[in-house]
């Protein structure tokens, strides 16, 4: 089980996927629109990396508010990262929430 999210922190991973301490999120390539899931204790998110918007799914309030707020900060990263993996390379490493 999960630790209780206090700020999601994301390590690198393999392929499309970034996993965090509190959260998975990972990229799906096959949409057109680049998105990345978050996933804590059973609960889901599909947000839209250029608008921020959950497109999908929901979770907790406060695991979603700390998961948008990180997502803003990173935007930019999210971006290269999907561009990476969008032509089969390793995503960049992103770091945590602090």
């Amino acid at each position: 089980m999960l630790p209780n999210p206090q700020h999601p922190s994301v390590l690198p991973a393999d392929g499309n996927s970034l996993t965090c301490r509190h959260a998975r999120i990972e990229s799906f390539l096959w949409n057109h629109h680049p998105h990345f899931h978050a996933v804590y204790q059973g609960e889901e998110i599909k947000v839209n990396i250029n608008t921020l918007e959950v497109i999908e799914g929901g979770m907790s309030r406060r695991a979603q508010a700390l998961v948008l707020e990180w997502a803003a900060l990173h935007r930019t990263e999210l971006r290269q990262a999907w561009d990476l993996a969008s032509r089969n390379q390793e995503p960049s490493k992103i770091p945590p929430l602090e």
